[in-house]
């Protein structure tokens, strides 16, 4: 069997320029990134744009892009004018993705304790989505996060091969319910593995914290995934040398992999 490819997002916590922060990344044993389609402060659109050929250029693959969630909730709003300019906003960034080939976009069809329940009309936005980035190439991958139940939800109403789903170790440990893996791993194509404490989301180094990792693994899909194992990870001390974090980090990934 082939070795699962191991992968990392690219921010990692520690500020470092790009060329080197690829370099670093790679020098771990890292072959993927997986990276945040949005911009902020340092990230123009001309250089969001430019990031997926950069990475490429360093030797590493793009895996997927994660779109932005903070208005998210929207996708199930009760005025259709709002929720159309959601949908529109996911649709652009599908067109950005696929203009830089990234073949699979990240993204939350929920955010917070108390998102809107779901609806029909919410669930033609989604479905909407989901034939848009068919015809782009693209796989959608809807990410478990507080309420998992939405996931669940997408996965039973769409059956296309480009909705599929990102499996969070951490938000699993903190909202879910043990069901996502065994029922859906087939469906599986994208990971974020981070450990925590049992009380929040803390993006901890697998094996920090309190998640059962043998536990987890055992309802893993292996015979379908086949796609990174990716570490969705930020160092806690910000004095802490990007490459003995780097190091440290692929270690990690590297056992996850062995507990495969």
């Amino acid at each position: 069997m082939v070795a699962r490819p191991l992968g990392l997002y690219l921010w990692f916590g520690i500020p470092m320029p790009l060329p080197k922060r690829l370099q670093a990344i790679r020098q771990a044993g890292f072959t993927s990134v997986s990276l945040w389609w949005d911009v902020r402060r340092g990230m123009g659109r001309e250089r969001l744009h430019a990031l997926p050929g950069l990475v490429r250029e360093s030797g590493l693959q793009v895996e997927n892009a994660h779109v932005p969630f903070a208005k998210c909730n929207e996708l199930w709003n009760e005025d259709a004018a709002v929720r159309d300019a959601a949908v529109s906003r996911h649709l652009a960034w599908l067109d950005e993705c696929a203009e830089q080939d990234v073949p699979l976009v990240v993204m939350h069809l929920c955010s917070g304790d108390n998102p809107p329940a779901p609806t029909p009309a919410g669930m033609a936005g989604i479905t909407r989505i989901v034939e848009e980035a068919a015809a782009r190439g693209i796989v959608i991958a809807a990410e478990n996060t507080r309420k998992p139940a939405y996931v669940e939800l997408a996965l039973a109403e769409i059956a296309s091969p480009h909705l599929a789903w990102c499996y969070d170790s951490s938000h699993e440990r903190l909202w879910g319910t043990g069901d996502l893996l065994r029922r859906h791993g087939s469906r599986l194509a994208a990971v974020h593995f981070s450990d925590n404490d049992g009380k929040a989301d803390r993006h901890w180094l697998p094996g920090d914290g309190v998640i059962d990792w043998p536990a987890v693994l055992r309802d893993f899909p292996r015979e379908t995934y086949t796609a990174p194992i990716t570490l969705e990870v930020v160092v806690q001390d910000k004095h802490a040398d990007p490459y003995d974090f780097l190091e440290r980090a692929c270690e990690k990934a590297r056992w996850l992999r062995s507990l495969l």
